[in-house]
């Protein structure tokens, strides 16, 4: 089993697990400006309904940063999609090979982004913690495998009919 110090994230959409790494380095720093915007958005003191609906519309607030900056939202989108994959069948695959709702996507979608936001700007000393209150706000799982040894542990815990619990539903509305 290969244990990892990224700090990795499991939930499930639709009831099927889904594995989430973080933001590499270089995928911050291509997007840090809108990645920066977007939490100074949803954390606007004026506006109380982005912070405490935030984890639903980060995803909306994130478009509307990079349209009013004219960048391009599509590239952090395309990267967090890819960085998630769903268990089906005893595989690990793409979102968009898993046949999830297309709106169930986007709620957890908009989550990973309220996610990204606020992980991605935490110091290195910081993370940890951080991580474990947004996974707790989410209802998301912290995970410290590989994606491969983290689908290994759902397939053995799921052959001898194990009651390990599940990682929590999709995203709070």
């Amino acid at each position: 089993m290969q244990i990892t110090e990224k700090h990795s994230i499991a939930f499930e959409i639709g009831g099927l697990p889904v594995y989430h790494e973080p933001l590499s380095r270089e995928s911050f720093e291509a997007n840090y400006k809108l990645i920066a915007a977007t939490k100074a958005a949803l954390f606007d003191t004026t506006d109380k309904s982005l912070v405490i609906d935030g984890p639903a519309l980060a995803l909306l607030t994130l478009k509307d940063e990079a349209a009013k900056r004219e960048m391009d939202a599509q590239a952090l989108i395309g990267e967090l999609t890819r960085l998630t994959m769903v268990a089906k069948d005893g595989d690990l695959l793409p979102v968009s090979a898993s046949g999830i709702d297309p709106e169930e996507w986007d709620e957890a979608l908009s989550a990973l982004v309220f996610f990204t936001v606020n992980y991605a700007l935490t110091r290195k000393t910081e993370r940890a913690q951080k991580v474990e209150a947004l996974c707790a706000i989410l209802g998301f799982s912290l995970i410290s495998l590989s994606p491969e040894a983290w689908l290994s542990g759902l397939k053995t815990s799921t052959k001898g009919g194990s009651s390990r619990k599940q990682a929590a539903s999709s995203v709070p509305v």
